[in-house]
């Protein structure tokens, strides 16, 4: 197999890994479309469903580095480590942070549909 075509193979096979072992990964995935297909069904702007397609999109990259540097963190630190539950909880607050942005986005732009 070529360069050209592992590179996708290893990115569907990272998805997948996500997919199977990320519960808040696989929820985040279910409201985004619900989302998306609300916006679809009511008829939304181009540009809103633009916008709701990046914070979808955000919401679900901020998850997957989530997930990737908590599992580096437990390579690096297999044992409790007070260090390594704090870093842990600031990526947390990332995904939340991203999440809220995510959520105001939508509010924005369902109190815009509505007026």
């Amino acid at each position: 197999m070529t360069a050209f075509f592992r590179k996708p193979y290893y990115a569907w096979r990272g998805l997948s890994y996500i997919l199977r072992r990320e519960s808040s990964f696989r929820f985040q995935l279910v409201v985004a479309a619900v989302v998306l297909l609300g916006a679809w069904y009511f008829e939304l702007s181009r540009t809103a469903l633009a916008v709701l397609l990046l914070a979808a999109g955000g919401v679900l990259v901020v998850e997957v580095f989530n997930t990737f540097l908590e599992r580096l963190l437990d390579v690096i630190e297999p044992r409790f480590s007070h260090h390594a539950g704090v870093l842990k909880d600031i990526l947390a607050a990332a995904a939340l942070i991203m999440g809220l942005a995510a959520l105001a986005a939508i509010a924005l732009l369902v109190v815009e549909f509505l007026s």
